[in-house]
């Protein structure tokens, strides 16, 4: 796992993961049995440029992918990675008390048990097509996680405690409020 404050030698923004999914009990087609991944994926975007009159433009893709990262699993599998895939830039002050530019995915949930890795896309919203109304976006960034294992519900382990980073997230956004906060 990659430090959430190391310096950046380039311009370009940089999207690292400050807490990494590692598990996730496979997850129902009932609202009551949606389990989000363990822990919840916090990614941030680091550079050498002030970039926060334009936080909003900025959004995160996740994907599912094989272990080997050969295979697109999104394509392959309807269904296998479900809940909040495309999530937008939140300011928030992380445990040490520095302001940040963070992507946090608190409702990410997978269907089937197998061990995969979650790909996240750096997402910029560089314009928008006057005629049509769709916008114009670029890619930024790629960054993958470790392996993940979802298990079946009667092999979960069960879900880790929620960071310090979360519960000071809770506290600044309560949508961010994990479910064993």
């Amino acid at each position: 796992m990659q430090d959430s404050h190391e310096s950046v030698n380039s311009n370009t923004p940089k999207l690292i993961i400050c807490q990494q999914p590692v598990r996730a009990r496979c997850s129902g087609n009932g609202a009551t049995d949606f389990r989000s991944l363990d822990p919840t994926p916090v990614l941030q975007v680091i550079s050498n440029i002030n970039h926060s009159k334009s936080d909003n433009d900025w959004f995160v893709a996740a994907s599912i992918w094989s272990i080997d990262k050969n295979n697109n699993l999104d394509k392959e599998v309807e269904g296998l990675m479900f809940g909040n895939t495309f999530v937008g830039s939140r300011s928030l002050v992380d445990e040490t008390g520095k302001v940040g530019t963070f992507f946090v995915f608190p409702n990410l949930y997978i269907k089937y048990e197998g061990i995969y890795r979650i790909v996240f896309r750096l997402i910029k919203l560089t314009s928008s097509d006057r005629q049509s109304f769709l916008p114009q976006t670029e890619v930024i960034d790629v960054i993958q996680t470790e392996p993940l294992q979802a298990f079946l519900p009667k092999n979960f382990p069960g879900k880790s405690n929620p960071s310090i980073m979360m519960h000071v997230f809770a506290h600044q956004a309560h949508d961010l409020r994990p479910r064993n906060l």
